[in-house]
C-alpha cells in the first residue's frame, strides 16, 4: 500500500506468528488514544533465511491472518513494506525508507514496555528520534513505572518524543499459541475466530513441539 494520502500513521510491527487477541487490543487502544492517527498500519517483519526458524510461517500467510484479524476495525491496514526487502531490516532503516518516499508523513511507532526498556540497545536507536514519535502501549497498572522510565529516558535523550498508551491486560503470546497448537490444546479466544479457522485450514504450527521457541 501507499501512504501519500495520510498525514499521520501509527506503525505496529512484529512477527505476528500468529497475530493474536493482544495485537488486536493494542491496535484498538492506539486508535482510541490517538485520534490524530489517520491509519494504523500493521507491518510484519521480514524473517531472514539464516535464522532457520521452520516455525515461522511464510510472510504472505502472516499477512492473511493479520487482514482477517483486523478486518472489522476501521482505520487499520496491513503492509508488506518490510517483507519486500531482502535480508534483515532494522527499524531505523525501515523508517528512513518510508520518510524518503513520503517526507511529509508523520510516523507514530507502537511498541510494548519490553521494547521500551531495550530501546537504548537497538541499532542506531538515536536516529529514531528524528523519524518518529514512540507510543508505548502497556497495561494500566504499569503506568507509573513506565512514565517514570520515559521521563528518565527523555532526559538522557531529549530529542525523543515518547507517550504512554494504556490498554487492558490480554495475557497471550504467539509462542504460547504455537505451543498449545503443538500439544493439541485449544486456542479458542486467544486469536480471532477467523484466524483460528485459517490456522486450522492450513494446519499451521502443528510441528512446533520440540523446536526452539521464539
Amino acid at each position: 500500500m501507499r501512504f501519500e494520502q495520510f498525514h499521520t500513521i501509527a506503525i505496529l510491527g512484529g512477527t505476528f506468528n500468529p497475530v493474536h487477541a493482544g495485537h488486536v487490543a493494542i491496535a484498538q487502544a492506539v486508535l482510541k488514544a490517538r485520534p490524530e492517527v489517520d491509519q494504523l498500519v500493521c507491518m510484519p517483519n521480514h524473517i531472514p533465511a539464516y535464522k532457520e526458524e521452520a516455525a515461522i510461517v511464510d510472510g504472505s500467510m502472516r499477512m492473511d491472518m493479520l487482514r482477517l484479524a483486523m478486518a472489522q476495525i476501521p482505520k487499520i491496514s496491513v503492509s508488506d513494506f518490510e517483507l519486500k526487502w531482502d535480508g534483515y531490516t532494522y527499524t531505523v532503516d525501515t523508517f528512513t525508507r518510508l520518510k524518503k518516499l513520503y517526507p511529509k508523513l508523520t510516523i507514530e511507532f507502537v511498541i510494548g514496555d519490553d521494547s521500551l526498556f531495550q530501546l537504548h540497545k537497538w541499532y542506531e536507536f538515536e536516529r529514531l528520534a528524528n523519524l518518529c514519535e514512540i507510543l508505548v502501549v502497556a497495561r494500566g497498572e504499569q503506568r507509573d513505572t513506565i512514565e517514570t522510565y520515559i521521563r528518565r529516558f527523555c532526559t538522557k535523550y531529549p530529542a525523543f518524543h515518547i507517550s504512554y498508551v494504556a490498554m487492558p491486560p490480554v495475557p497471550v503470546s504467539s509462542s504460547e499459541i504455537r505451543a498449545r497448537i503443538a500439544k493439541r490444546e485449544s486456542i479458542q479466544g486467544l486469536v480471532p475466530d477467523d484466524v483460528l479457522q485459517y490456522i486450522e485450514a492450513h494446519a499451521l504450527y502443528k510441528q512446533e513441539a520440540g523446536r526452539r521457541q521464539i
